[in-house]
């Protein structure tokens, strides 16, 4: 038996998909997720290249749809049996531009995603594990915004995930002492289509702060997914930068990783843009 079934919402690329990289490589069985079943069916080729002994099977779904995140699970647990770990980490940037810039569809695709798509995996993960009759975890992931930070162009984006951060506490309350544990991942500044659109637009300051902060997903990844598949805490926050590191990064102004501003620089592969997190 597999150490772990786990769902990961959103992980046909970016953080989610070096999540779902990290955990194969754990030996745990991954469901992966996308909007659109050429998105999961190329995600799936790519995981199979580097782990070919891996159990990990996908399914299309837009998170925002109640239905398409139940037959997610559904499937998840056809295929393994049960589901163990759940994450919501499917979410979008939208553009970082002013508010009356943005189209209503523009605001409703980013709140969909985000906040309802967030609402709707914890609905149906809690409903499921309930009936396994097993223990579970479900994670949240947070972004910037939820510890109130603000900026230009970040609205939208910063509201649903200031929601995401009050949600979750508001889960855990209601279902602590039950057997699914919940919890929350921030994971930092990561690289990705939405950061790199905020890079280039950046002030020469703003640009050496996502130099000193910013990591690469599979960096992120590899540290996070032995504490989640380790968590015995109820309410746990899974975070990649502790004050103390973001402290050592600040007195260390020249920090950098190689490649990362190359990443930043390097054009988008993909109009569908996915949000980075923030130190919360």
């Amino acid at each position: 038996m597999d150490k772990h079934c786990v769902a990961v919402t959103g992980s046909t690329r970016g953080l989610g998909f070096a999540l779902a990289d990290a955990f194969l490589e754990a030996g745990c069985a991954v469901v992966v997720s996308g909007r659109t079943e050429s998105s999961v069916g190329e995600c799936i080729e790519k995981l199979r290249s580097t782990h070919p002994n891996a159990r990990v099977m996908g399914v299309a779904a837009d998170v925002g749809c109640l239905a398409d995140v139940e037959g997610l699970f559904a499937a998840a647990t056809a295929a393994f049996g049960r589901v163990d770990l759940w994450i919501n980490n499917a979410g979008i940037g939208g553009h970082p531009v002013p508010l009356v810039e943005l189209t209503a569809t523009e605001i409703a695709d980013v709140v969909a995603a985000n906040l309802t798509g967030t609402m709707n995996g914890c609905i149906v993960a809690l409903a499921g594990m309930q009936k396994q009759q097993t223990t579970g975890q479900i994670f949240n992931t947070e972004g910037f915004g939820s510890n109130g930070m603000k900026r230009n162009g970040m609205a939208i984006y910063g509201a649903t995930k200031q929601a995401i951060r009050y949600f979750t506490r508001s889960v855990v309350k209601e279902v602590a002492g039950g057997p699914v544990r919940v919890g929350t991942i921030i994971p930092g500044i990561v690289v990705s289509d939405m950061l790199a659109e905020q890079y280039r637009r950046a002030s020469p300051r703003r640009r050496g702060l996502y130099s000193a902060f910013a990591d690469l997903p599979e960096t992120i990844a590899a540290d996070l997914v032995p504490r989640l598949l380790t968590n015995q805490e109820h309410g746990a926050v899974i975070s990649w930068l502790s004050p103390a590191d973001m402290a050592g990064r600040v007195l260390r102004p020249k920090y950098k990783k190689r490649g990362l501003l190359a990443a930043l620089d390097a054009p988008s592969e993909d109009s569908e843009r996915v949000g980075s997190g923030a130190p919360g």
